[in-house]
């Protein structure tokens, strides 16, 4: 299994959008912890037990938790927990929509981190996350083996106070950033995930028709 996982594989395996994993990130909710992004030709790099909070984190925002009282639940449980490294993974999550419990190792004590009232609901089962994950990564290793480099050239331009980027032959795929290198890494990380798309939905891609497997390689044009 492998030390890193970039954006667009996170994305694919825990079912987020790339808009979502960007603010987790930059609001500090939940970083990278292989690799922060810095500058032209980086990018984000997750652990794997940084795929796991990211699943948990999703379920929980599934049943209807607000980032808030995630965010709560965490930094209570880094106060109070010191010795759990990764407190969203080491633990049995229970919510009943609008509270997070924690089951504790002590499996007849339930603690409300919120701090708040709640019936129990529903149970939020990371053990059977890792097992799921591990499962997910394996099949997209050999399927990513299969597939054939093409080159999809992008073209980055000063717009303001931002830089705006494109991908000429992949109508509407555009972002801005507010260097260049974000751009860059933004524009990389969206022909990823639209070449992806159109593979999903069984179009074709300009340029190059129908295809099952591709790897997106993005370089700038002269």
């Amino acid at each position: 299994m492998k030390i890193g996982y970039t954006s667009r594989e996170v994305c694919r395996i825990i079912g987020i959008s790339y808009r979502q994993l960007d603010y987790w990130d930059s609001s500090g909710f939940i970083q990278p912890s292989v690799a922060r992004a810095k500058g032209t030709g980086t990018s984000r790099m997750y652990s794997f037990l940084d795929l796991v909070c990211l699943r948990t984190a999703k379920r929980l925002r599934d049943s209807g938790i607000s980032l808030q009282k995630i965010r709560k639940s965490v930094d209570y449980l880094r106060t109070h927990f010191p010795e759990l490294d990764i407190p969203l993974a080491d633990l049995v999550f229970l919510t009943d929509g609008s509270t997070v419990f924690i089951l504790t190792r002590d499996r007849d004590t339930a603690l409300d981190t919120a701090m708040e009232q709640g019936q129990l609901a529903w149970f939020i089962p990371v053990g059977r996350f890792v097992s799921e994950l591990r499962g997910q990564i394996v099949r997209m290793e050999a399927q990513e083996e299969e597939k054939t480099d093409h080159v999809f050239e992008v073209v980055v331009e000063e717009d303001g106070d931002r830089f705006h980027a494109y991908c000429p032959v992949l109508k509407g795929c555009h972002t801005w950033g507010h260097t260049r290198e974000e751009a860059i890494r933004y524009i990389k990380e969206a022909v990823e995930l639209y070449v992806e798309d159109l593979i999903k939905a069984g179009d074709p891609i300009p340029g190059i028709g129908w295809v099952e497997k591709i790897r997106p390689v993005v370089t700038l044009a002269a």
